[in-house]
């Protein structure tokens, strides 16, 4: 059945977004669901944009022509209601010809070049993503319970890009999806957790050893470049960053490090630093 405006709708998109007035066009048109459709996107370039807490169920605005571009096709967007955490968009087009020019858009429907440091800090946490996924390859079943951790923080880094592409200083600020103080505690239990079974540590690790923990090193270097960009977003004029989302990057970092050595004989087949050694 047709669904009205949803009192929560989550839009998380890879390439491409549809807004929430996309089921609203002047001219009434259906698509092949029987709701109406909109045949405006944008590219977002790996941003996103979502919409958590409930709020009044309200007609969607009308779509304003200046900031979209127009294509000739559509998202087809599931919405739920307030509390159902099963949200899901369907991708059916990739590709958008939007970002040709340059630029892409952020959640809140702002246009920002592709070499601004905020679509480069999500685009390095995305980067992070893809990282801990190489390294989840080389786990396997030896190291299940690493391997849920790190599944549970693939789908929080998606949400820290939710975070990032909607600034809260900006539009469509009230109601994004945030990263909380939760999460972070959640990461610091596990650090704790993993940290207590490893070899009193007396110097600095090479990275390497097995083949999983250089995997999960690669993955705490794009993670601290991930934190430099968003360091540095922090920190400009007009930008913010909320601080959890810087909090739980940083303990992501320090994650991927315990994990590295605990996946390394739990510390003993860690290959250590010695300063000068090769002078």
């Amino acid at each position: 059945p047709k669904l009205a405006y949803p009192h929560s709708a989550v839009f998380v998109m890879t390439h491409t977004w549809v807004p929430a007035c996309a089921g609203k066009t002047k001219q009434g048109g259906k698509d092949e669901t029987g709701n109406g459709s909109n045949s405006n996107s944008f590219s977002l370039a790996s941003a996103y944009y979502a919409r958590t807490s409930p709020v009044r169920p309200r007609k969607p605005p009308l779509c304003p022509e200046k900031h979209f571009k127009p294509h000739t096709h559509f998202l087809k967007t599931l919405y739920a209601p307030a509390g159902n955490e099963d949200r899901m968009v369907i991708l059916n087009k990739i590709y958008t010809r939007t970002g040709d020019d340059g630029t892409t858009a952020l959640g809140s429907g702002k246009r920002l070049p592709k070499h601004h440091p905020r679509i480069a800090a999500f685009g390095a946490v995305d980067e992070t993503n893809a990282a801990i996924g190489v390294a989840r390859l080389e786990l396997e079943d030896a190291h299940a319970q690493i391997d849920s951790m790190l599944e549970r923080i693939q789908n929080d880094l998606f949400d820290l890009g939710a975070d990032l592409c909607v600034p809260e200083n900006g539009e469509r600020a009230e109601g994004a999806l945030r990263i909380i103080a939760s999460q972070v505690k959640r990461l610091e239990a596990e650090i704790d957790e993993l940290n207590a079974a490893l070899q009193p540590l007396r110097s600095f690790v090479l990275p390497g050893g097995t083949r999983a923990a250089a995997a999960l090193h690669v993955a705490r270097t794009v993670c601290r470049r991930a934190e430099r960009g968003m360091a540095q977003l922090a920190v400009m004029k007009d930008e913010t960053v909320g601080e959890a989302a810087l909090h739980y990057i940083n303990r992501l970092s320090d994650l991927l490090f315990v994990a590295s050595r605990y996946v390394n004989d739990k510390g003993k087949a860690d290959r250590l630093w010695t300063p000068g050694e090769n002078r």
